[in-house]
Order: structure tokens, then sequence, then C-alpha cells
């Protein structure tokens, strides 16, 4: 038994030797390539992603422009007057207010026309600062509807400063 014993002793001693078992872990110089990896795609994901939810805040801005004007085109085409439909895109205007925009809503530039306007709130408590920049100098965002015909316009963007036309 005592051969069996020195055997087992000789095989792990044997063993503790070789290079491989002793050594591992990673160097130093693989821990700094890695930081520096995900260093370098972090600078780039994050101005993506910081873009990515500001169009969706313009998105929800203009869906919900949308919403408005197609509430005031319906009251319209209930009972045909442009007060009640003023009357619904204000009071729908206001119930659509949220920290990152305000809403308003009034008659447009012709008699048959309602705009609502979405101003971007960057000091509201939860707004967002990157909706109101240098490029778009605190621009807001506005559609409108024809009430007559149902056409309905809605700027792209904070930046675009086109005008709306929805009088055909």
């Amino acid at each position: 038994m005592s051969i069996l014993n020195s055997r087992i002793q000789l095989s792990i001693l044997s063993r503790k030797k070789e290079p491989g078992l002793v050594q591992k872990g990673f160097t130093l110089v693989e821990l700094m390539i890695v930081i520096v990896i995900v260093g370098i795609l972090s600078a780039i994901a994050l101005p993506n992603f910081l873009n990515n939810t500001t169009k969706a805040k313009t998105t929800e801005a203009k869906t919900k422009i949308s919403a408005i004007l197609k509430d005031a085109h319906a009251e319209y085409q209930l009972d045909g007057e442009i007060a009640t439909a003023i009357a619904a895109a204000e009071e729908q205007a206001e119930e659509n207010d949220s920290d990152n925009f305000t809403y308003t809503a009034d008659e447009g530039a012709d008699d048959d026309q309602v705009t609502v306007t979405a101003e971007a709130n960057p000091s509201a408590d939860g707004g967002d600062a990157t909706l109101v920049t240098a490029e778009t100098d605190g621009t807001p965002l506005d559609g409108c509807v024809n009430l007559t015909t149902g056409k309905i316009e809605i700027r792209k963007s904070f930046k675009d400063d086109s005008d709306l036309d929805c009088s055909a």
C-alpha cells in the first residue's frame, strides 16, 4: 500500500510542475485590450441609441398630432360646425399633454382648418433636453387638417420649416 501512496504522491508532484496547470487567468495586456474594444464599441453605440430615443419621441408627437387632427375632422363630420371641431381638438390636445410635449390646437390659416402644435418641454420633470437643440432652435412640431376634405399634413421633424398646406 505504501508503494501505491508513493506513486500517487509522485504523480501529484509531477502535475504541479507542468506550466499550463499553474498559470491560469488573463494577463494585464489582454484585459486592457478587452477594455479598449468595449470602449470603442460603446463610443459607437451610445450616440446611435440617444438618436433613436429622440426619433421615438418625435414619432410619439406626430402620432398624437395625427390623432387629435383626426378627432377634429370626425367631430366636424358629425355636426358640420367648425367651432365644435376646434373645441374637440383643444380638449384632445389638453388630454395628450405629457412630460415631453405640450399640445395646443386652434383654428388654422383658413376658416376650414384646425392646427395642432407640439412644443417640447425640456425643463419639465421627466422632459427631454435633447428635443430642443441648436439645430431645432425650439421649433415646434405641428400639423393641420382641412375639415372639408380631411387632408392632414404634419411636419416630418422639428428641423422641417416648410409651410403646411392643408388647403387642397
